[in-house]
């Protein structure tokens, strides 16, 4: 099997490369912030009001309430965990200064290797990397429980 070219990606301007986990990475990293992607839905719902069904003081005390079980996960990851998913997708990603990719991560010291990196980039970084696994995982789980018996197939009327 031969390896995916990189996935190009920006972050505020910025130019980004990643390529893929490990199948074993992936998985210690996905079952490391399920929490965090379950608790996503409650600020998606807030954060899709229509403008014109909510004034601009009650679209921000929805995205508020909504966000407060993201930030609840993300502070009960613990420590340890938190370092292994950020150590893994910074470690598979690249960014673009001139005409030269730098790694994003510094195995050594085990730290970010750019100064600059905020964790806006962070987020972003390990969200880009870690998108695709989490997608293709429950897709073909889907698949897979539907092949079983497990779940019914979808029909259209």
């Amino acid at each position: 099997m031969s390896p995916q070219p990189p996935t190009r990606f920006f972050i505020n301007g910025d130019e980004f490369r990643h390529g893929t986990l490990s199948a074993t990475e992936e998985f210690h990293c996905v079952r490391r912030v399920a929490p965090v992607v379950k608790n996503t839905g409650a600020l998606v719902t807030a954060l899709a009001a229509k403008d014109g069904e909510v004034d601009g003081a009650e679209r921000i005390a929805g995205v508020i309430e909504g966000s407060a079980p993201l930030f609840q996960a993300f502070s009960d990851l613990s420590e340890e965990d938190s370092d292994y998913v950020i150590a893994r997708c910074l470690g598979a990603t690249e960014m673009l200064d001139g005409e030269t990719w730098l790694p994003t991560w510094d195995r050594e010291i085990q730290a970010p290797a750019l100064p600059n990196l905020r964790m806006i980039h962070v987020l972003r970084i390990c969200y880009a990397v870690l998108r695709d696994a989490i997608s293709v995982f429950f897709s073909d789980a889907v698949s897979s429980l539907t092949d079983l018996g497990l779940l019914r197939r979808a029909t259209t009327p």
